[in-house]
């Protein structure tokens, strides 16, 4: 394996990585780099060494704050309501009675 590259102070998606945790080795010899990393929205979290480097353009490294924030927004704020419960019930109906 190649030397692994100095990530202090790289921004990796949303990700800025802060300092190097203790590596962990295993008893075949390989050993595990731990990063501390800050998210743009401020969260810390430990990020191993490849899964830094996982060149993914359409996924951008974060601490998990886009998901968590695409799922607030899933609901409108009207499920459950009487109009929101008739709508559905009508789009039931229509779906079901084509072949």
């Amino acid at each position: 394996m190649a030397h692994k590259k100095d990530l202090i102070g790289k921004q990796i998606g949303l990700l800025t990585v802060v300092e190097e945790l203790e590596t962990k080795i295993y008893s075949n010899g390989r050993k595990n780099y731990r990063y501390l990393c800050r998210c743009s929205c401020g969260e810390e979290i430990e990020r191993g060494y490849q899964s830094l480097l996982r060149k993914d353009k359409i996924n951008p490294l974060n601490c998990g704050c886009i998901s968590r924030e695409s799922a607030k927004r899933k609901n409108h704020g009207l499920t459950g309501t009487t109009t929101y419960n008739t709508w559905s019930a009508m789009k039931k109906k229509m779906f079901k009675s084509k072949p």
